[in-house]
């Protein structure tokens, strides 16, 4: 909407809407700068040891589910431009320097019980979409893991169970219960699996939908 002033809202919790037909919803502080109309952003929970730092453009829509959590800074980074989406699943964690970028017309999609280490970038660029053809899209199914220095780039597919090693740059599918390394990505090995504690040898630990590994 042209001249539409930003409207920035800091460490905000609670419900806000304006006459611009923004809408958001939060019960964890975030940081957000509002550039246009038509946003809606619903972040679920209460956990006060994560904030977001938001930017929303027009026609976005970030949803963020129950448990997302971080467990060094604080911050995770978003930004949605023009009728962009972003969601992430209950229960997925990061761990510092995240960031995740929808250009315009792109969709980002992160499921549940992920976990991010540090320093990464998951970014759909609508740009080098058009010109490689790929899907303007970035999808993170269920139970993946991904390690430091990744870079998620648009027609990234990463099926569940997957993990991603430190520095991978993954532009395109990765079959579930996949290894996956290098630049770009190829896979390492298959039939993989993972658990939060690296420490767990037990292979009935992992939930039975998240491997291909049966028990022996």
């Amino acid at each position: 909407m042209p001249g539409l002033k930003p409207i920035i809202l800091k460490a905000f919790v609670g419900i806000y809407s304006d006459d611009f037909n923004n809408h958001i919803e939060t019960g964890i502080p975030i940081d957000i700068n509002i550039n246009g109309s038509n946003n809606s952003v619903i972040i679920n929970g209460s956990n006060k040891n994560i904030s977001y730092r938001i930017n929303v453009s027009n026609n976005t829509n970030i949803s963020i589910g129950n448990n997302v959590l971080t467990n060094m800074n604080p911050n995770l980074e978003i930004s949605a431009d023009d009728n962009s989406a972003i969601s992430i699943g209950d229960n997925t964690t990061f761990v510092n320097k995240c960031r995740i970028y929808a250009g315009a017309g792109s969709k980002i999609s992160i499921g549940r019980n992920c976990m991010f280490s540090t320093d990464i970038l998951v970014a759909c660029n609508p740009v080098i979409a058009g010109i490689t053809s790929c899907d303007n899209s970035i999808l993170v199914n269920d139970y993946v893991w991904i390690g430091w220095g990744a870079s998620l780039q648009q027609g990234c597919n990463i099926n569940k169970g997957c993990i991603v090693a430190a520095q991978t740059v993954v532009e395109n599918e990765v079959p579930s219960n996949s290894l996956v390394a290098g630049d770009p990505s190829k896979i390492i090995r298959s039939n993989v699996t993972w658990h939060r504690n690296n420490m767990e040898y037990d292979i009935n630990a992992v939930p039975a939908e998240y491997r291909t590994i049966l028990n022996t």
